[in-house]
C-alpha cells in the first residue's frame, strides 16, 4: 500500500482491534455476572452488546468502501479479508456473551451458580475461552505465532469440557428429571463459552495464515511489501 492509503488501513485495524477487546470485556463480564448471580450486570451487558454490533457493522462497511476507492492488490486484499474475518468473529463473540448474560437474567436468576460450577466445569471452560479470545486479540494488533500456535488443540481441550458438561447433565436429569430447565440452560452458556474458543480458532488460523505464509509457499516472515 501507498503510505497515506496505509496509515488509512491502519486507522481501521486499530479501531477493529478496539472493538475486539470491547466483544473480551463483554464476554468477561458475562461469565462475572454467572459466576456472582450479578443481575444488574448481565443486564449492563444486555445493553451494551447492540450498540457494539452496530459499530462492527460500520467499520465493516468502511472496509468495503476502502476497497472501492483504493482497489488493494491481492496481498493486501488478503490482510483486508482478514480484517473482516476478525470483525465478523469478534461480532459473534459479542452475541455469545449476550447469550450468556440473558441465561442469567431469564432462568437462571433463582439459581445458586456457585453450585453449578461446583458441579459442571463451567469456570474451566470459561477460562480457556477467553484466554484463548486474548491471545487472538494479540496476534491481531501484533501477528505472532506464538500466541496463536496451540489453538487448535486448546480448541480440542474446550469441546472434550464440553463433552464432560453434557454427560454431566445427562446424568442429572436422569437423577433428578424436574431441574431438566437447570441443566438447558447450562448446556446453553456451555455453548456459547465453546463456540467463543472455536470462533477465537477459526480467526487464529486466518491471522496465522495471512501473516505467516505458511500452506501457501510463502516464507514465514517474508517482506510482502512491493
Amino acid at each position: 500500500m501507498q503510505p497515506h492509503i496505509k496509515r488509512k488501513f491502519d486507522h481501521v485495524l486499530a479501531r477493529s482491534l478496539s472493538m475486539g477487546l470491547s466483544a473480551e470485556e463483554l464476554l468477561q463480564d458475562s461469565m462475572k455476572a454467572l459466576t456472582e448471580g450479578d443481575r444488574p450486570l448481565s443486564e449492563r451487558v444486555r445493553s451494551r452488546r447492540p450498540a457494539l454490533s452496530r459499530e462492527f457493522g460500520l467499520v465493516e462497511k468502511e472496509i468495503y468502501t476502502f476497497i472501492a476507492m483504493h482497489q488493494p492488490l491481492p496481498y493486501d486484499l488478503e490482510k483486508i479479508a482478514c480484517t473482516l474475518s476478525f470483525i465478523a468473529s469478534m461480532d459473534r463473540i459479542c452475541r455469545l456473551g449476550d447469550a450468556i448474560a440473558e441465561a442469567v437474567i431469564a432462568r437462571l436468576a433463582h439459581i445458586s451458580w456457585a453450585f453449578v460450577l461446583k458441579a459442571f466445569p463451567l469456570q474451566c471452560i470459561a477460562d480457556e475461552a477467553i484466554s484463548m479470545v486474548h491471545d487472538t486479540l494479540t496476534a491481531f494488533g501484533a501477528p505472532s505465532k506464538g500466541q496463536i500456535g496451540r489453538h487448535a488443540e486448546r480448541n480440542d481441550h474446550v469441546k472434550a469440557m464440553e463433552m464432560q458438561v453434557l454427560r454431566a447433565g445427562v446424568e442429572w436429569c436422569a437423577r433428578e428429571p424436574r431441574d431438566i430447565h437447570v441443566i438447558e440452560q447450562v448446556l446453553l452458556v456451555t455453548r456459547a463459552l465453546a463456540d467463543s474458543a472455536a470462533n477465537s480458532t477459526s480467526i487464529a488460523e486466518k491471522i496465522r495464515m495471512t501473516y505467516s505464509g505458511e500452506g501457501r509457499g510463502i516464507p514465514s516472515g517474508a517482506d510482502r511489501s512491493p
